[in-house]
């Protein structure tokens, strides 16, 4: 009998080893498989790709620096092509802003900054790796941005890339400091040549000057020529790959300018969106730090004679009042800074907007126009808290899914409304309703850093969740919609009310508890009892008399 027991022990033992070694080895593959498809990216710079035309404009008429460039990309090889990289020399990797690109016809492209810790949505990016060249580029400072093509480029075939690129604090002022009524001058650093990890077979650049400006000084090269506000450069036939070239004292490009736009800058700024299923509302809450950035204001500043003279005359590189475009549902608008509000604003309803933003086929095509002035003009150095606020009913940016009424998407712009004022340090806090799970978001670009937590306001229990992005260096190109999708349920809707009741009915239950109960002292019982001890010292008296 134990015999005959070892048998059938090891008879099943042996099949179970024998299904553990084809487990495995069924699943050997599809392991491997797996990790093949973990296997990181290596981003190189591909010999085979040319570019054959390129042109940059650079347009200097405001504060924030635009360059277009277009590239006429081709492939030499015969492995497909993917990607373009993107060089921005050391000088001013520091100062870009914003990243675009699409191709001929129209498609936006993924643009990724390389070796950066940016993320564009809650879901990570995959991982990608860079060959020594490239990690010995980053190193020295240059900034290289990786642009997804729409479609892989087969052998010898051809595509247009346009990109555009934001600039911020490129333009310095001078002289420093200037008097009320001075012009203002500033002074314009870069190279003649587009900085290219590729051969380009013929370039040229283009720079745009304001109108009516005035050329105190600039620096000619060769190919340049000057036609009343416009610069060029150019054409340059067979430059070879130039970032360290590019960087050469034979190139460099130097403009000094008069540019009297308003240098309004946001040194920072926090914006906080609540949303409200309950009422269909979103609340806007914007404070600005407003900084003048241009030329310093020297010797003074007389209101008398700022009021009673044209602009021109009496400072004509100040400004007194900000654009904002808000959305055109926007109601109960205000705008206040440290004292209170400040009635000298005005708005304005504009039912069609001219195109302003190709990149951005989401941008407003009508909208509220808020006209803020601030107490006073701001001139070079000055300094002013503002703050704006709006509501804007909650159908306009969100939606919900046909198939799942649970399933939300927020679309919010994620930039600044106002128009042409860059922002330092930026903050957006996007509070959700309390009960929303399931929380991912995507962007368009890339963001510095976000993080979640909790904000407990009136009526919360376990409080709403808050999503907090921050970024450096934003223009009006980043007012694109971020994508935020979350779960919410109906019957959330009834926590607030339920609390209410809740807390009303327990009112009047200790009301009519309270009202039950008497703490006073019973006046008859005293009385009986005083009358009682009476009698009884009457009849001691009267026993002890007899």
């Amino acid at each position: 009998m134990l015999a005959h027991l070892r048998r059938c022990a090891v008879s099943a033992l042996g099949v179970v080893l024998l299904g553990v070694l084809l487990a495995v080895a069924l699943l050997a593959p599809v392991n491997a498989a797996s990790a093949a498809s973990q296997t990181p990216e290596q981003i190189a710079i591909n010999p085979n790709v040319a570019i054959g035309t390129c042109g940059r404009t650079i347009d200097l008429r405001s504060n924030i620096e635009q360059q277009t460039i277009e590239f006429a990309i081709r492939n030499n090889g015969k492995a497909p092509v993917t990607y373009f990289l993107l060089p921005i020399p050391a000088h001013k990797a520091q100062s870009v802003a914003l990243v675009r690109a699409k191709q001929a016809d129209e498609t936006m492209l993924k643009v990724k900054q390389l070796g950066s810790s940016g993320v564009i949505g809650s879901v990570p990016a995959p991982a990608t790796t860079h060959t020594q060249e490239i990690d010995a580029l980053l190193a020295q400072g240059v900034a290289i941005y990786k642009i997804d093509l729409a479609k892989p480029l087969a052998e010898d075939e051809q595509t247009t890339v346009e990109t555009r690129i934001g600039f911020v604090h490129t333009m310095v002022a001078l002289p420093a400091a200037i008097e009320q009524a001075d012009p203002q001058f500033v002074e314009y650093h870069d190279y003649t040549k587009v900085p290219s990890l590729y051969p380009i077979r013929q370039q040229m650049t283009q720079i745009i000057l304001p109108d009516g400006s005035e050329i105190e000084s600039y620096r000619p090269r060769a190919g340049s020529t000057r036609r009343g506000k416009t610069i060029s450069y150019g054409p340059y036939d067979n430059t070879v790959p130039i970032i360290k070239a590019a960087l050469a004292k034979a190139d460099e490009l130097y403009i000094h300018f008069e540019n009297n736009f308003p240098f309004a800058t946001a040194r920072s700024l926090v914006r906080d969106i609540e949303v409200s299923h309950w009422g269909d509302m979103m609340t806007f809450d914007e404070n600005y730090y407003i900084e003048h950035t241009g030329a310093q204001l020297k010797g003074g500043f007389s209101r008398a004679h700022y009021q009673s003279r044209s602009i021109r005359e009496a400072g004509r590189s100040s400004f007194r009042t900000l654009k904002a475009r808000l959305p055109r549902e926007s109601t109960g608008i205000y705008f206040r800074d440290a004292i209170g509000n400040i009635s000298t604003s005005t708005i304005r309803y504009v039912d069609r907007l001219p195109p302003y933003d190709d990149y951005n086929p989401n941008a407003l095509t009508a909208a509220v126009e808020l006209y803020a002035s601030p107490r006073y003009p701001m001139f070079g150095g000055w300094k002013a808290d503002l703050n704006i606020g709006y509501h804007v009913p909650a159908h306009v940016f969100l939606s919900h899914s046909v198939n799942d009424p649970s399933q939300f998407t927020l679309e919010l712009p994620f930039g600044s409304p106002f128009v042409d004022v860059p922002i330092d340090d930026y903050t957006l806090r996007v509070v959700l309703p309390e009960g929303a799970t399931n929380i991912r978001w995507e962007s368009p670009f890339e963001v510095e850093s976000f993080s979640f937590s909790s904000h407990i306001t009136y009526l919360d229990t376990t409080g709403r969740p808050v999503i907090e992005f921050k970024q450096k260096r934003i223009v009006p190109g980043h007012n694109q919609p971020i994508r935020v999708t979350y779960s919410f349920s109906s019957i959330h809707l009834a926590r607030e009310p339920g609390l209410l009741i809740a807390a009303i009915f327990a009112f009047l239950v200790a009301v009519m508890v309270y009202v039950r109960l008497d703490f006073s002292f019973n006046a008859s019982t005293g009385t009986g009892a005083a009358a009682a001890a009476a009698q009884a010292a009457e009849a001691a008296d009267k026993r002890k008399s007899e």
